[in-house]
């Protein structure tokens, strides 16, 4: 159960630390914020 959470946290981390690379390159867009999301509902409905 911890073990779960634990994954869910780095995996969440993880994708912050994407995000906020993209927002500082400037190079976001819609399609990549919406991927970003995507990633993100996967992520809930997998744990």
């Amino acid at each position: 159960m911890a073990c779960g959470l634990l994954r869910k946290l780095v995996f969440l981390c993880v994708l912050v630390g994407i995000a906020a690379l993209v927002f500082q390159a400037g190079d976001i867009s819609s399609k990549t914020g919406d991927y970003i999301a995507d990633r993100l509902q996967e992520l809930e409905r997998t744990f």
